[in-house]
């Protein structure tokens, strides 16, 4: 069985940069944000997994965290469940309770 093919080399960096932007306007926000227009995203050239990966990145350095959990908006992913992020410097003084980890 042959390896996953390696993601594009400008994916990383720019969901890192998009993750990065939503963290710093101090709203909360899903993953479902990352496909505003103005990102510019096509989802047919993203790889399965790459949203998660980025936001579990982002997670990792500190940069967000969890705050909730909301159902999904877009028509895509059928209602799942997604993670309510927050940016971390904005979380504790936004929210006032504790954290989900």
């Amino acid at each position: 069985m042959a390896d996953a093919p390696a993601p594009d080399a400008w994916q990383d960096p720019l969901f890192d940069q998009i993750i990065e932007h939503l963290a710093a306007s101090g709203v909360p926000f899903t993953a479902d944000d990352v496909w505003r227009p103005e990102y510019g995203l096509d989802a047919t050239q993203v790889r399965h997994g790459e949203v998660g990966a980025a936001f579990q990145r982002a997670r990792k350095r500190g940069v967000i965290v969890v705050v909730g959990y909301q159902t999904s908006r877009r028509a895509a992913r059928h209602g799942c469940l997604l993670r309510v992020w927050a940016g971390a410097s904005d979380s504790a003084d936004t929210w006032g309770w504790p954290l989900v980890a």
